[in-house]
C-alpha cells in the first residue's frame, strides 16, 4: 500500500472537515447574532409602548466570560487607630476623637469630619444623581494628590483599577473599583470625600482578594433577555440610564450576604435616572 499518498490523502480530509465545522460555527453565530438583534428591537418597541426610556443606545457585550474566585478581607480594628489616631472614645456605636468619627463592622469601615457625615454616609447612586463626572485634568490632577496626601497620612496602600470623578458645588466625591477583564467588582469599592480641597470623608467597603487565575467561561445571556427580566421592576416615565456588567459575589436576593468566598458571576446591572439599580445574573448556572 502506498502509505504516504494514503497519509496526505487523510490529512487533506481532515482540513476540509475542519473548514468545514469552521463555516458551519461561523455561519451559526451569525444567525445567532442576527435572531438577538430582532429580539433586542422587540424588547426596545416594548419598552417604548410602556413609556419607559433606554438612554443606552448601544448594547455591545461579550458573549462569554470567566467567572473570578473571590475572597473578602475583614477590616482590622487597628484601622481605627490609623485614621483618628490615639485618644479616640468608643460609645458603643461609633469611634470619635475631636471633630472626626469611625463606623467599623467586619466589612466595611467609614471616617468623616462630623459636619460632613450627612453627606459622606449617604454615597449611594440614588444619592449621587446630580453630581456630575468631573473630566478637567487640571482637577483630577489635584483631586489625586489630595487622595495620595491623605493615603501616606493614614497609611494606606489600597490600588484600584477604574477611578470615577464626580462633582457637585465645591464636593468631589471619588470612586475607585477592581476590575477583572474589564468588568468591575460590584461590592468592593474605596469612596473618598473631598471639600474645599481637603478629604473629609472616606469609606472602604469589602476589600478583596482576587484570585490570579479565572474559574469557569459561562455563556452570557443575551442583553434582551435580561431586559425582558428586569422589566418587571419600571413603570412608565423611568429612564435607564446606564446598563453594564459587573462581578458578584452575591446571593440570589441581590443583597449582600455573610458569603465571603467563592466564585462571582457576571450580572447585568441597571440604572435608573433617579440612582436605582437592579440586577440580573447574566450566565445560567445548574
Amino acid at each position: 500500500m502506498d502509505w504516504p499518498k494514503i497519509k496526505n490523502i487523510l490529512i487533506v480530509l481532515l482540513i476540509a472537515t475542519n473548514l468545514m465545522l469552521g463555516f458551519i460555527l461561523i455561519e451559526d453565530r451569525a444567525l445567532y447574532r442576527q435572531e438577538n438583534a430582532s429580539n433586542l428591537q422587540d424588547i426596545l418597541e416594548l419598552y417604548e409602548e410602556n413609556g419607559i426610556t433606554l438612554k443606552q443606545d448601544e448594547f455591545d457585550f461579550p458573549d462569554v466570560i470567566a467567572s473570578i474566585q473571590l475572597d473578602f478581607e475583614r477590616i482590622p480594628e487597628s484601622m481605627v487607630g490609623e485614621l483618628l489616631g490615639p485618644g479616640f472614645l468608643y460609645d458603643g456605636d461609633k469611634y470619635t476623637f475631636e471633630d472626626e468619627l469611625v463606623h467599623l463592622d467586619e466589612m466595611e469601615i467609614l471616617w468623616s469630619k462630623q459636619t460632613h457625615y450627612s453627606r459622606v454616609s449617604s454615597d449611594d447612586e440614588q444619592n449621587l444623581r446630580w453630581f456630575e463626572i468631573v473630566s478637567d485634568p487640571e482637577l483630577l490632577n489635584e483631586t489625586f494628590e489630595i487622595i495620595n496626601a491623605f493615603k501616606m497620612t493614614n497609611n494606606m496602600d489600597y490600588d484600584f483599577d477604574k477611578i470615577e470623578v464626580k462633582g457637585l458645588g465645591n464636593y468631589q466625591i471619588v470612586t475607585m473599583r477592581h476590575m477583572r477583564n474589564d468588568i468591575a467588582i460590584e461590592e468592593s469599592k474605596v469612596v473618598y470625600w473631598i471639600h474645599n480641597e481637603e478629604v473629609v470623608g472616606f469609606k472602604l467597603s469589602w476589600p478583596v482578594n482576587i484570585g490570579a487565575a479565572d474559574a469557569t467561561n459561562y455563556d452570557i445571556i443575551s442583553v434582551d433577555r435580561a431586559l425582558y427580566s428586569v422589566m418587571v421592576n419600571f413603570k412608565a416615565g423611568d429612564n435607564i440610564q446606564d446598563i453594564t456588567l459587573v462581578y458578584k459575589l452575591n446571593d440570589q436576593s441581590f443583597q449582600v450576604s455573610d458569603l465571603i468566598s467563592g466564585e462571582a458571576l457576571p450580572y447585568y446591572r441597571f440604572m435608573t435616572d433617579q440612582g436605582k439599580i437592579y440586577y440580573v445574573q447574566a450566565v445560567e448556572t445548574p
